[in-house]
């Protein structure tokens, strides 16, 4: 009787033992799965790339990325970003049909430029330019190219010239339309916070190209008032 006693509590206490471990087995468990769901989410939370979108500038210089492709006045390449820097795929490059207007408008022939291509290939494996996810900028060499502002803060509708009524300005969200009454032509602008004041940029690659560039000189128009424009000699007034 006594040894049966003995029997059913070693047997209690077995079993106990053995639920003990098979809760403490199940509690690991869960933690293992816990550890690895937070690593994995923390895996997909570093993998995680940031690319630029829309248009660049530091207020005289552009940079138009769209996707892993970026246009960098008409030299446009296939990108890759690691460990924060902008790799350009040299093999990738082409001219735009805008860069290739502007050589033939300065006479270049096809061979000058392939010519031409072969040494942007090789200066674009020594490009170093970085890219800040948080702050949503561009670093080249001493330069930094922001994310163009709103389109609110610039002109808009159509400005007059103040020696002649015949030619107009008309600014409309990002497309700026000249006439000078007898050339029309459009031509794309971002806006730009300087630290000397804000700028209407055209960053068109063939805007060297136009009649509004023949009269201004540079690619860039400094204001204080949206209601009138500086350009060249001229003041543009906001037409009533």
């Amino acid at each position: 009787m006594k040894n049966s006693k003995v029997l059913i509590s070693l047997a209690v206490i077995f079993i106990v033992l053995l639920f003990a471990i098979a809760l403490k087995l199940n509690m690991m468990n869960n933690v293992a799965d816990d550890e690895s769901d937070s690593a994995s989410s923390s895996t997909s939370e570093e993998t995680e790339i940031v690319y630029p979108d829309g248009v660049y500038t530091d207020g005289l210089a552009s940079m138009i990325f769209s996707g892993t492709t970026v246009d960098i006045s008409g030299m446009v390449f296939e990108y890759t970003i690691e460990d924060g820097y902008i790799v350009l795929d040299a093999d990738s490059l082409y001219y735009s049909d805008e860069l290739l207007e502007v050589y033939e408008y300065e006479g270049k022939t096809d061979d000058e430029v392939a010519e031409q291509m072969e040494t942007t290939k090789s200066a674009a494996s020594e490009l170093l330019v970085s890219y800040n996810a948080t702050n949503d900028w561009i670093m080249y060499e001493s330069d930094i190219y922001v994310k163009t502002e709103s389109y609110d803060l610039g002109p808009s509708g159509t400005y007059v010239c103040g020696s002649d009524e015949n030619v107009t300005i008309t600014f409309d969200n990002g497309m700026a339309t000249f006439d000078n009454g007898e050339v029309v032509e459009e031509t794309p602008y971002v806006i730009y916070d300087d630290v000397n004041g804000m700028e209407v940029v055209f960053y068109a690659t063939d805007f060297e190209t136009t009649y509004l560039y023949s009269g201004m000189g540079i690619n860039y128009i400094y204001y204080d008032d949206v209601d009138t424009l500086k350009i060249s000699s001229d003041t543009f007034t906001l037409a009533s």
